[in-house]
């Protein structure tokens, strides 16, 4: 197993990175010496500034670990976690490391690099720094894990941005050689390798939404290789759990239908959004809304919930559903990110509004629709002929409450006009009801009864104000 801090073969061996084959032999027949007697000896390399673990050399440790830097990979790896001696910048600061100051190491080493971009005679300085910054940050467990403060995250973040920009620089190479490479090492690997290997240390003590912190302010590139690491698994998480209601709604759909269509639909939408929304947001969260793998399980799950509000709709027409669903087609739109989906979100908000105003009572406008009564109506045209609604008349849908008033305002109606009529007959036209032909008085006066009573109650529907406006009279000519 790696371990780049603490049992880095270097600091093990007590070498810079950049030793030479016989240093590393020299320092190893040392070590092993005193390892068979049951001593342990001391390098100027333990470095005991630094909140490392304790050095191990026994002989079984100094036997294997030089097998861990004989690949030319595995050489620049280590060295990207440790301190080359290239220059004069370089000795004096590990001087000033051997004597426990490392205040007055970081001095020299940011002195040497700030304001200067990375070159050939330099890019050993800019590695130098960036481990130092890196080591400080050792907490006193001494168990390889790093401090989790504001300014510890940002002393790490730059340590990291230096190691990141030092790979991706057209010096890489030069860097590799120095540290003992024969060949070219492949750029993009080293920064993979850098993400893992640093969220291997990190993830002793961070948890996601730590490593989320850090990663804001990295630069791009690692930022983007730490989020994708720390975001697998809540992503796969998330693709499970909408793979499986995908197949729910599926295997309850009605497969005789060219649509999807599902009573089961409604049900299956709701779980789905309560069981995903909070990992939702702590997948934003970790990985900010506009990342590229947040958007597009968004996107997964926003048409999901759609397709199980229209499936329940397909299948029962239950003009109810919008109240227990609008929500969810609403929580839709807010995480779907592509234009696709929110046009389609919007327009099944559109369609979901819509079947709402029309299910509720436009006589009252606050209860839904849930019978209907038969309103009489006719409109005369040319040649005295009349068209009229058949069935009763225009079936006007209400709810209950309204239906019994229009029914009770019908009675009413006819009730309130026998009376004047009654009283008109007995004194004024005895003639007429002797000739029997009482009734156009009875009509003339139940038309005017209407017109206060039960008119203006059933004009606040829509249809029935606008076929009135078009010449629509309420009765019968």
């Amino acid at each position: 197993m790696f371990n780049f801090l603490s049992y880095n073969p270097y600091r093990i061996i007590g070498v810079p990175s950049n030793a030479g084959l016989k240093k590393i032999q020299k320092n190893l027949s040392v070590f092993k010496a005193f390892s068979k007697i049951g001593k342990q000896q001391k390098s100027d390399y333990d470095l005991a500034c630094f909140n490392f673990s304790e050095i191990d050399r026994r002989q079984e440790v100094m036997e294997s670990v030089e097998s861990k830097i004989l690949l030319d990979e595995n050489k620049i790896k280590y060295s990207l976690y440790w301190f080359t001696d290239s220059n004069a910048y370089d000795s004096v600061a590990l001087k000033s490391l051997f004597d426990s100051n490392s205040e007055k190491a970081e001095q020299i080493w940011n002195k040497s690099t700030k304001g200067k971009k990375i070159g050939k005679k330099n890019i050993s300085s800019f590695n130098n720094y960036s481990s130092l910054l890196l080591f400080n940050e050792l907490n006193y467990s001494k168990n390889d894990q790093l401090n989790k403060t504001n300014n510890s995250i940002d002393s790490i973040r730059k340590a990291l941005n230096i190691k990141i920009d030092l790979i991706n620089s057209e010096f890489f190479n030069e860097f590799c050689q120095l540290n003992g490479s024969s060949k070219k090492i492949d750029s993009n690997g080293m920064k993979s390798f850098l993400a893992e290997s640093i969220l291997d240390i990190l993830k002793k003590n961070y948890n996601d939404k730590d490593l989320a912190k850090l990663s804001r302010g990295l630069n791009e590139s690692l930022s983007t290789l730490i989020l994708i690491k720390i975001s697998e698994k809540p992503i796969q998480e998330l693709n499970t759990i909408i793979a499986g209601f995908n197949r729910k709604l599926e295997s309850n759909s009605d497969k005789s239908s060219k649509n999807i269509s599902s009573k089961q639909g409604l049900d299956i939408g709701i779980e789905l959004v309560k069981e995903t929304k909070n990992k939702i947001e702590d997948l934003r969260s970790l990985m900010g809304a506009e990342s590229f793998q947040f958007k597009d399980i968004c996107n997964k799950l926003a048409n999901l919930i759609i397709d199980c509000g229209i499936a329940y709709w397909n299948s029962t027409q239950d003009t109810s559903y919008t109240k227990k669903y609008l929500d969810n087609y609403k929580y839709a739109l807010t995480i779907a990110s592509n234009h696709k989906t929110k046009e389609r979100a919007n327009s099944i908000i559109k369609h979901s509004n819509e079947v709402e105003t029309n299910s509720v009572c436009k006589i009252c406008n606050c209860e839904e629709k849930s019978t209907h009564v038969r309103v009489k109506m006719y409109r005369m045209n040319y040649g005295n002929s009349y068209s009229y609604f058949p069935d009763g008349g225009y079936k006007l849908e209400t709810c209950e409450s309204c239906a019994n008033k229009i029914n009770i305002q019908g009675y009413l109606t006819f009730i309130l006009t026998l009376i004047p009529w009654c009283f008109y007959i007995f004194f004024f036209d005895i003639l007429a009801t002797i000739q029997g032909n009482p009734f156009p008085i009875f009509k003339w006066i139940r038309r005017q009864i209407r017109k206060i009573w039960y008119k203006p109650l059933v004009v606040k529907d829509p249809t029935i104000k606008k076929l009135n406006n078009e010449g629509y009279k309420l009765g019968m000519p």
